[in-house]
């Protein structure tokens, strides 16, 4: 895995500082933006930050006491089009320079131009100038939903999942809502149950 494809697990847009870059310890490499991570053996030549928190402790303990099975990618519904961007990309918005407000004079505004998200959806024709942090770049809707085993997970967390090679998976079959542990070629993650949407 090199550094953009890791990156792809960090998130886009939080005031969690610690979630927008992999981060570098113990002899590992860990991305995460809060609903899913992924850890890697450490790469000298991937750039990540030092930092102590989160906590992966308790997730590196229970991969090792888990037995895996082969990862069957779930039926998903038609993806739903995510609303905030086109095709995953958006742009910095041009009025608050991506901060989702502005300072002007002793006071400070919200940005009405993006609704105080910082970013605003690409014009017709353009590419965008990055990945949409509402989606985190997939272009679908984040709030879409798809089962393994008894609990239920965001179809944009299932996709990435399938693009990972020779993927095992292993859920509580018997607790819903319950976080699922995952093993690919080169490394090891979790993701995050999410309640579907009704």
């Amino acid at each position: 895995m090199n550094s953009e494809q890791l990156r792809k697990f960090c998130s886009k847009n939080d005031p969690r500082t610690y979630l927008l870059n992999p981060i570098r310890r113990d002899g590992s490499l860990y991305a995460t933006n809060g609903h899913i991570m992924v850890c890697i053996p450490d790469n000298p030549e991937i750039e990540a930050a030092e930092s102590d928190i989160p906590s992966f402790c308790k997730f590196k303990e229970s991969v090792n006491e888990k037995e895996f099975s082969a990862f069957v990618a779930p039926d998903m519904p038609e993806p739903t089009k995510c609303k905030c961007c086109t095709n995953g990309k958006v742009n910095k918005c041009p009025d608050c320079d991506g901060d989702g407000s502005f300072e002007h004079g002793d006071y400070e505004y919200e940005c009405k131009n993006c609704d105080e998200l910082g970013f605003v959806d690409v014009g017709y024709g353009e590419s965008g100038d990055m990945d949409c942090p509402e989606c985190n770049g997939t272009g679908f809707d984040q709030f879409d939903t798809a089962k393994i085993g008894s609990s239920h997970f965001a179809t944009k967390y299932i996709r990435m999942l399938i693009e990972l090679s020779d993927v095992q998976i292993w859920t509580d079959s018997e607790k819903q809502n319950s976080t699922a542990f995952f093993k690919f070629d080169g490394g090891w993650g979790a993701i995050m149950p999410c309640r579907p949407r009704n």
